[in-house]
């Protein structure tokens, strides 16, 4: 539990969080090299780790594309 307190003028709040646990990034690729033209299928493995849901995903291809999904597919 963390607690944080800020004095503000002549007032005082406090907020309370609860700090959870990161997740487990975890993914595969396949096949794991492929020629131009070829496309290239990425499995997410990730886990919560007991924390929250995952909220979404990023994937960065480095060509310049991108991708949401959570297990996606690269040409």
């Amino acid at each position: 539990m963390l607690k944080l307190i800020s004095l503000l003028f002549t007032g005082l709040f406090c907020i309370y969080a609860s700090l959870a646990q990161a997740p487990i990034a975890d993914f595969t690729a396949a096949p794991l090299s492929a020629c131009v033209g070829e496309t290239i299928s990425f499995t997410n493995n990730s886990s919560t780790n007991g924390g929250s849901d995952i909220q979404g995903y990023g994937w960065d291809f480095g060509d310049g594309n991108a991708s949401t999904d959570e297990s996606p597919q690269h040409t």
